[in-house]
């Protein structure tokens, strides 16, 4: 099997909200409160900005970064400050939302 992407599965308060698959060279995904992102957050989660954070691709590889939100977002409980590989087990933080990342195989 040949890794193409990855899956994103959101969670909050322990449920899934959302899952969410990206492949290699896909379009960005944006996350925050507003309507226009890819993956919106709930308005009552105030830790989160209006544009928190997006993944995107460079070359084969995903990244994400924070898009200069007040109160951060977070990969394996450590605050990103830069763009950020993401790989396979990796958990993005932001705010009560917890991003837990798998690969996507393909045959």
């Amino acid at each position: 099997m040949a890794a193409n992407g990855f899956i994103l599965q959101l969670k909050r308060d322990g449920a899934t909200v959302a899952t969410v698959a990206t492949a290699c060279g896909g379009d960005p995904l944006t996350i925050g409160r507003a309507a226009d992102n890819t993956l919106q957050i709930p308005a009552t989660d105030h830790a989160v900005s209006s544009h928190h954070a997006r993944f995107f691709w460079k070359r084969s590889a995903l990244f994400l970064e924070d898009l200069g939100s007040r109160n951060g977002t977070y990969r394996n409980t450590e605050r990103i400050v830069r763009p950020v590989k993401v790989a396979a087990g990796d958990v993005f933080a932001v705010g009560s939302t917890a991003i837990l990342v798998s690969r996507s195989e393909k045959a």
